[in-house]
């Protein structure tokens, strides 16, 4: 019976197609399969574009035929006209997909009665009044957005479009609604990643021969992800209303007072009944959609083509330059967004070429007449604006980006340009629109130079509800006026110094440089046993060893090619050892004067003090005493709760990629050890998994990234040339959002803690608040400087483990299965079992493939070490004040020790006998080695196993190969990514 109610509708709409073809045959048609008609040429959304171009390039207004749906494309100016001003045209048949979500009585889907009723009440809601008072929104939302965009300064790829959609979504939300709900700090992203899905969903059905059928789209797995999809996008518009409702009530209504969206809806439901709740709800849902996603549109492709010409990029500058001075954040009014004119044509321009609605379809409602040809009754007209847009006819030399065209256009041709469509449907909100978009992009090019993105960027245009590029829209960004800035202060600065005072100091300076040079050439000769690679005058090794992707690859070069230890020159006179000697590594791990580490750590002092990782001495070993406690198996068996509660989140949200082919897992896991460590080791739950501390994660990237750019920069190196980059400043906005996050915590627990005692074994928090209040061994200071290290420490080298460890068992099945069934055998079918400290213990076999992936991916690949005497390594003195760099992802790689070193084989551990302890070192090893080994093994078997029990992991396709850097952590620059595949 089902199939049959879906084969008569199926006959009925062949026999109506043929008709219509007949019907409609004085319309051209470029050639068409038989039975899919021109489906083939439209099979995604990608698609759409050149075919429809490839067509009305064939003749202007063209018959369209996909499976049985017939219609038309125009790229016509006069028919657009005709179609766009009949008042008695519905919407077309396609937007009734839209139904399910933005409902039958929105302004974008209804028609008739019920739409003009809809278009008078909302009207006065973007009054010029309502307007002006949303300038100030626009610019403290716009604030938010570049404090986000300054983390990507200095990168030479940004992809701009998820951080303007929070943005623009943030500013609807705020002005129309009059509802905060901070989408840029990571509270409701997950509404725009449903709004993405849910257009891809809609176009998907207009394409698909399959789809377009009510009955059979519900046979699909969009079906299904579409009701999850609206569970989400509903609950947000409700909770905006409910918020709005509840904040009217307490803050009254003032009589007279021109009102927003939303007030305004709410009253006509108040006082007429005139709207129902799930009106209201239909016209928020709309106007939340159209009202971010079209702008956030309009303002990414504008900064491409900012980006993409820089001249044009330099006379909006001038014109806010003539506006504000150098005025970065000034105090905008609505007329001087008003008097950017130049701007305007730029906006303008860039929806000429990127209109945010490529194309926008009309149903016709009774029999029409158009140039003595009758166009039927239910005729979809699809008007290809993107192709209106383009054509030589109405715009000369259609593909050149010239803003300027539009300061001479004459309104003659008043439907070949309609990015906000036109007539009497026209967009609503296009003045609120150009306002945004003026607002938000003027804050951007004051703050930053936007450049094309290297390597350069080609954008994958998609046409969908609204247009995309499913590449992202990237480009460059660069901080605008910090080289202006030193030399402003250096020439102010030259103006009160003398030049005896000059002179004096370039003598001191030349001094001190020669001095050294004179130390580092001595030290040069006494480690002249040591074999070193060619070195370039001048830079060394510096230019084999710039970035941080290609320092393994030139270490193994090294250690294999010229010996198992090399000297190393970074300029001209920092010279180091490099070591996979397993004896040498031996000697100086187990050595009990050698304790210090190497000068690099010194770039991280700034961030993590005088803690555990970077002390030494006696200072060193009383706080190693005082710690040590903390990670007493009686307090690790009662962390495995927690890692099992923290770990359901993270398998929440894994659940969102479930049935994708690549998944990047290290933003994902690296927010759940985040939330891990300090939900056990410092007794507070920060909730950084559902987006409250996601700044902390980044600004740990951040300070990892400048460490190591600062190690293998010759001019990052020194202090004295160093505050003149900008990465000192970044540093310094960065280490304050660190120490405020921890002191945060440590104010917190220290709440938290106040009249309470206990003789419990004290978790590593606890036990330092304890040491500070009652023995008063600890400050305050200290205290931080500890705290920062083990969050540091503590969720970055394990959620490294447990990315890599994921990518080897997605790219090894067989090990994959032999992990499934070790937990089979310990919990059944069960995928969440309620998991004792024992039974992470039992996890012998996944505890092989931990120990596997941390030999070939090392959390620390490099370890250093300062001599703080002279030593005799095999006849040899190492002289005191040499750095060594151990090279731990060498180590684990030598054949010596680990034949086959590059297969992945876990067993390989099961027979290792323990002969050569030093040559697998993944946690250090001797006085200094991990304080918290046991608990990090701990923790990955508990996330693991998990993930494990839940997924299937797949290889990511297109088939992902890691990029490994350096960084104080091994990363993959271009990220971990693996396919997800629930478990039934």
């Amino acid at each position: 019976m089902y199939i049959l109610s879906n084969v008569i509708p199926f006959l009925f709409l062949w026999v109506l197609a043929i008709k219509r073809i007949f019907v409609l045959r004085k319309f051209p048609q470029t050639p068409a399969n038989f039975f899919f008609g021109h489906a083939l040429q439209l099979r995604s959304t990608t698609d759409i574009l050149n075919a429809f171009s490839k067509f009305t390039a064939h003749a202007p207004t063209v018959r369209v035929r996909v499976g049985l749906v017939v219609g038309l494309v125009t790229a016509d100016n006069k028919f657009t006209e005709f179609i766009l001003n009949k008042s008695n045209l519905k919407k077309s048949e396609n937007y009734t997909f839209l139904l399910p979500w933005l409902g039958s009585s929105s302004l974008l889907l209804s028609d008739g009665d019920k739409w003009k009723r809809n278009r008078k009440i909302i009207t006065p809601a973007f009054h010029l009044e309502i307007l002006k008072k949303f300038v100030g929104v626009f610019e403290s939302v716009g604030d938010v957005l570049v404090d986000k965009l300054v983390k990507h300064d200095g990168s030479s790829s940004v992809n701009l479009y998820p951080l303007v959609t929070l943005c623009t979504l943030d500013i609807i939300c705020e002005t129309a609604m009059g509802t905060k709900i901070n989408a840029q700090n990571g509270e409701n992203a997950e509404y725009v990643n449903g709004v993405r899905e849910m257009c891809r969903i809609t176009t998907d059905r207009c394409l698909s021969v399959i789809k377009v059928l009510d009955g059979l789209f519900a046979l699909t797995a969009d079906y299904r992800l579409q009701e999850k999809l609206l569970k989400v996008l509903h609950g947000l518009t409700l909770n905006v209303i409910n918020t709005r409702k509840t904040n009217k009530s307490v803050d009254g209504e003032q009589e007279g007072k021109k009102m927003a969206l939303l007030d305004l809806l709410l009253k006509f439901s108040d006082e007429g009944q005139l709207l129902s709740y799930q009106n209201i709800r239909e016209e928020v849902d709309t106007f939340m959609f159209a009202g971010h996603d079209t702008t956030a549109s309009g303002i990414c492709f504008t900064l491409y083509c900012l980006a993409a010409y820089p001249e044009v990029q330099e006379k909006v500058v001038q014109e806010q330059n003539e506006l504000f001075g150098n005025d970065k954040n000034p105090e905008i009014t609505y007329d001087e967004l008003q008097n950017m004119k130049y701007l305007e044509l730029v906006i303008k321009e860039t929806m000429r070429l990127y209109p945010p609605v490529p194309i926008v379809g009309r149903l016709t409602t009774e029999d029409m007449e158009f140039d003595g040809v009758t166009i039927p009754k239910y005729t979809n007209i699809a008007v290809f604006i993107y192709g209106l847009h383009r054509n030589p006819e109405y715009f000369p030399d259609p593909e050149t980006f010239d803003p300027e065209r539009f300061a001479q256009v004459d309104g003659s041709l008043s439907h070949a340009y309609l990015p906000f469509s036109t007539g009497s449907r026209n967009c609503i909100g296009q003045k609120f629109a150009m306002l945004e978009m003026k607002s938000v992009i003027s804050k951007i090019v004051r703050h930053f130079e936007v450049h094309a993105a290297i390597p350069r960027h080609s954008l994958e245009l998609a046409a969908e509800t609204v247009l995309k590029s499913l590449s992202g829209v990237k480009v460059g960004l660069k901080r605008r006026n910090y080289l202006q800035l030193y030399l402003l202060l250096s020439f102010e600065c030259c103006l009160f110094i003398n030049r005896a005072a000059i002179m004096i100091l370039f003598l001191l300076i030349v001094v001190i440089i020669s001095l050294y040079f004179l130390l580092e050439e001595k030290k040069k000769t006494r480690l002249k046993q040591f074999p070193e690679p060619p070195a370039k005058f001048l830079v060394g090794h510096g230019l084999e060893i710039s970035s941080t992707t290609n320092l393994l690859h030139t270490f193994t070069k090294f250690t294999t090619e010229y010996g198992s230890t090399v000297k190393i020159r970074l300029g001209s006179f920092y010279i180091s050892l490099l070591t996979i000697d397993y004896k040498l590594i031996e000697l100086i791990l187990s050595s009990n004067k050698n304790l210090m580490k190497s000068l690099n750590y010194s770039y991280v002092r700034p961030w993590l003090g005088n803690g555990l990782l970077l002390s030494d001495g006696a200072y060193w070993k009383q706080h190693r005493k005082i710690l040590t406690p903390a990670f007493h198996f009686e307090i690790l068996k009662q962390f495995v709760g927690i890692f099992q509660s923290v770990g359901n989140v993270l398998i929440d949200n894994l659940r969102k990629y479930e049935e994708s082919s690549s998944v990047d897992l290290h933003p994902l896991v690296a927010l759940c050890t985040l939330d891990t460590i300090c939900e056990t080791a410092m007794g507070t739950k920060i909730n950084a998994q559902k987006g409250d501390n996601n700044e902390y994660v980044h600004c740990v990237k951040e300070m990892c990234r400048i460490v190591i750019d600062r190690c293998l920069s010759p001019i990052k190196l020194f202090r004295i040339t160093y505050w003149m980059t900008k990465d000192y400043y970044i540093q310094k906005k960065v280490l304050h959002i660190l120490h405020e996050f921890t002191t945060s915590v440590i104010t917190s627990k220290k709440q938290t803690k106040k009249g309470r005692s206990d003789d419990k074994k004290s978790a590593f928090l606890d036990l330092l608040l304890k040491f500070s209040q009652d023995q008063n061994l600890l400050s305050d200071e200290e205290i931080r400087e500890e705290v920062d290290t083990f969050m540091f420490e503590g969720h970055d080298t394990t959620a490294s483990a447990i990315c890599f460890a994921l990518y080897a068992l997605a790219n090894h099945p067989k090990i994959q299965k032999k992990v499934l069934e070790e937990q089979r055998d310990l919990f059944g079918d069960e995928k969440d079992p309620t998991i004792a400290y024992q039974e992470l213990q039992d996890m012998k076999y996944l505890e092989l493939v931990i120990k596997e992936t941390l030999r070939l991916y090392p959390s620390v690949p490099v370890i250093g070490r300062y001599t703080q005497e002279d030593f005799l390594f095999e006849g040899q003195v190492i002289p005191k004040d040499t750095n060594v760099g151990l090279y731990i992802y060498g180590l684990h790689r030598n054949p010596e020790y680990f034949p086959e070193p590059e297969k992945f084989d876990p067993d390989r551990f099961d027979n290792l006998n323990g002969s050569l302890p030093f040559a697998y070192i993944p946690f250090s090893a001797g006085p200094r080695n991990c304080i918290g080994q046991k608990f990090a093994m701990l923790e990955m078997k508990s996330v693991i196993s998990k993930v494990i029990r839940h997924f299937e992991l797949t290889p990511a396709v297109p088939r992902h190969e890691l990029i490994l850097s350096v960084e104080t952590v091994l990363r993959s620059a271009n990220g971990i990514k693996v396919g997800l595949k629930k478990r039934i």
